[in-house]
């Protein structure tokens, strides 16, 4: 079962511990600790259910248990993970950048729907890269140029284009405050920012 230690204080693991009973006593609801479990074990929902009463490994446990803490701290769920789906995609997330919000995926549709065909497109304080990626992952015919003053947003969102085969020119990231990282020659049909 999972014990305290008297000295630090902290949650550990005392073998064997099976991955039902390490859900049933997180105190967490029980779809986020099994997310948080598949974090920690690096099994698929589906093993953890085929095998939830066999006994895991002790590393995987600690793992559990210190993400547990984290997320009883506040900590969202989708950093614990490192990962969010947004418009159908796998992003990588971290807290250098705001978790993609299912409610803008609605801006992804309406901007898809109004850019001309061909269009450049510029989407300002880009964060993950997640509206760009999938606006052009939508419209394979636009092009994109995403903008952030954060260098770590945008080696994630580079890192998240590169994850959907996308390159430049198709999407470009540039540093720099909002318009500061824009030529004042350059023109867009369409700006989004989230």
């Amino acid at each position: 079962g999972i014990r305290d230690s008297s000295v630090t204080g902290v949650q550990t693991c005392a073998l064997p511990i099976c991955p039902d009973a390490l859900i049933a006593a997180s105190g967490l609801p029980r779809a986020e600790a099994r997310l948080l479990l598949e974090q920690a074990s690096g099994q698929r929902r589906e093993w953890l259910l085929a095998h939830g009463d066999e006994a895991l490994e002790d590393a995987a446990c600690e793992r559990f248990l210190s993400l547990k803490s984290r997320r009883q701290n506040g900590e969202p769920i989708a950093y614990l993970c490192g990962e969010r789906e947004f418009h159908g995609l796998a992003f990588q997330v971290d807290p250098a950048v705001l978790i993609p919000r299912p409610e803008t995926e609605l801006l992804v549709d309406e901007a898809a729907r109004r850019a001309p065909s061909g269009a450049s497109v510029l989407d300002l304080g880009t964060g993950s890269g997640a509206i760009a990626i999938a606006l052009a992952v939508t419209r394979p015919d636009l092009r994109l140029i995403a903008t952030d003053q954060s260098v770590d947003a945008l080696a994630l969102a580079r890192a998240n284009a590169h994850r959907h085969q996308l390159t430049e020119p198709r999407v470009a990231f540039r540093q720099g405050s909002w318009w500061q990282a824009i030529g004042s020659s350059e023109r867009f049909a369409l700006i989004v920012s989230n």
